[in-house]
């Protein structure tokens, strides 16, 4: 994920809604945790939590404004 000239950290992700690459809600990123490998995402969703990694092959687009993170996961 890259976000021109700002820095994105954690505290900025905590609470954004993550939003899949069909615009589905997938739920709001509770916390996030590193796992020596990579840093993973933990989404709460209605039904189960959703944990992605931190990485830019499923991390599309951050949009700090409208507190959402847009990801390509299925």
């Amino acid at each position: 994920m890259r976000q021109d000239n700002d820095a994105v950290y954690w505290n900025d992700l905590i609470g954004c809604n993550v939003i899949d690459q069909n615009s589905k809600l997938l739920g709001k990123i509770y916390k996030l945790e590193n796992h020596g490998a990579s840093d993973l995402i933990f989404i709460k969703t209605d039904y189960e939590d959703i944990i992605i990694p931190l990485e830019d092959q499923f991390l599309v687009n951050f949009e700090l404004e409208k507190n959402t993170l847009n990801v390509n996961w299925e």
